[in-house]
């Protein structure tokens, strides 16, 4: 019985655009019922 948490932090820059975009992808798996669930926060 384990639960894996993985972090994906994005920050984009674009070169027309005077800001950057950075957001954080959240993944998550809990083997003990075999759920999976994807976190997009901005």
């Amino acid at each position: 019985m384990y639960c894996v948490t993985i972090y994906i932090h994005i920050c984009r820059a674009y070169s027309n655009i005077p800001f950057s975009q950075s957001f954080t992808i959240v993944l998550n798996y809990d083997n003990n019922n075999n759920k999976g669930s994807i976190l997009l926060r901005a």
